[in-house]
């Protein structure tokens, strides 16, 4: 009698099981929203990941202003829900997890994801960076009715740099709340025009922490692997850069460095010369450059023997572009390129900046005499 009962036990469990599994398919996660302001208006859902979005679903909000997607995903993942005009809504989700959203003003400004903080924090955080790109675009488009005026470009320049500095505040105080909220991926990498709020260099602490908190919270995730080998990448490539700063110091000897001239044979930086250099890195597309062209060809119009012997690096990619700038701008000298734009390997090992013109000048034995970004005063 009792193995009987086991047996039915055992039935009804898998009989329950099969049901769940039906009503309900593995990794789901089901998203309800009520935006009763947007009654009629167009929802979309998209899933994000580091290079790419993926358009996944879309709706139309009902008449008592509620809508829902089901999403299915292995992994945490990162979405945005985009409404017309509205501001993009971000928010993440763990396999399984069910979200409920609601808005309490028309424009979207104020979203409660229910059992959320860190997605009703960030909320208000894009649509602070949402609303001031909006305020920044119209200064623009003022400053565009008058793209002489130095006065509206500069208000605009200052206005900006203001919004960043805020803007950096609030995501920092984001990131020491929420390190580990897949958000914090978001905050790190906001943009406001064509300028990123945070930066590797200056940064670094919230970047570390962001991505020490993922590898402990999602080890697998497509948003933590894209993190750390982003981080890693520049980690290595700023131990390089001090390896650099440090064998291209005054007083230090310039490594001997072959590159080729316009006729592509080798000529060799760092060796034993009868006079001093002036290595000279431009670039025929930089502006800055070209002035600086008319500057240098003014100077050894008038050199009687005395100036160093002028060899100018090219930091292009199109040997035309190159070549017709030489010719054109009637530059003189020993006249070089590697044709890998900054990405030459003279870039990394005397450790050009990337704003040119930049100058080195070397005594004859190929001593680091000078470098700056203008003409050496002796």
């Amino acid at each position: 009698m009792m193995k009987q009962y086991i047996i039915l036990v055992s039935i009804l469990a898998s009989v329950m099981l099969g049901v769940h599994s039906c009503s309900r398919p593995e990794g789901q996660s089901v998203i309800t929203g009520n935006f009763p302001s947007q009654v009629g208006n167009v929802v979309k859902i998209t899933k994000v990941l580091p290079l790419e979005s993926i358009d996944i679903d879309s709706t139309i909000i009902k008449g008592d202003g509620m809508f829902e997607f089901k999403v299915i995903s292995e992994k945490a993942s990162i979405y945005t829900l985009s409404i017309s005009d509205a501001p993009t809504l971000y928010l993440s989700l763990k396999p399984e997890e069910d979200m409920y959203i609601v808005s309490e003003t028309s424009d979207l400004s104020k979203v409660m994801f229910k059992e959320r903080k860190d997605l009703s924090d960030y909320s208000k955080i894009s649509y602070d960076f949402y609303s001031t790109r909006v305020y920044l675009d119209s200064l623009l488009s003022i400053v565009r009715t008058d793209p002489n005026s130095s006065y509206l470009t500069s208000m605009l320049d200052n206005e900006l740099d203001l919004h960043i500095e805020r803007l950096k505040k609030e995501s920092k105080q984001f990131i020491d709340e929420h390190s580990a909220s897949l958000m914090s991926s978001l905050a790190l990498f906001q943009t406001l025009g064509k300028q990123k709020v945070f930066n590797l260099d200056s940064d670094s602490i919230y970047f570390s922490r962001v991505d020490s908190a993922f590898i402990r919270n999602y080890p697998t995730n497509i948003n933590t692997k894209y993190l750390h080998k982003k981080l890693s990448f520049h980690n290595r490539n700023k131990l390089k850069r001090l390896a650099a700063q440090e064998r291209m110091k005054i007083g230090k000897k310039i490594p001997v460095v072959s590159i080729p001239d316009m006729r592509k044979r080798p000529y060799k930086i760092g060796v034993e010369k009868d006079k001093k250099q002036l290595l000279y890195f431009w670039s025929s597309s930089d502006p800055l450059s070209r002035s600086m062209n008319k500057d240098i060809v003014s100077i050894y119009e008038k050199d009687n023997g005395e100036l160093p012997e002028l060899v100018t690096i090219a930091m292009d990619e199109r040997r035309d572009l190159w070549s017709n700038a030489v010719v054109n701008d009637k530059l003189p000298g020993v006249h070089l390129s590697e044709m890998q734009g900054m990405k030459s390997i003279i870039s990394g090992i005397y450790d050009i900046p990337s704003k040119l013109p930049y100058f080195i000048q070397i005594d004859k034995d190929g001593t680091i005499l000078f470098k700056g970004n203008h003409l050496p005063t002796e």
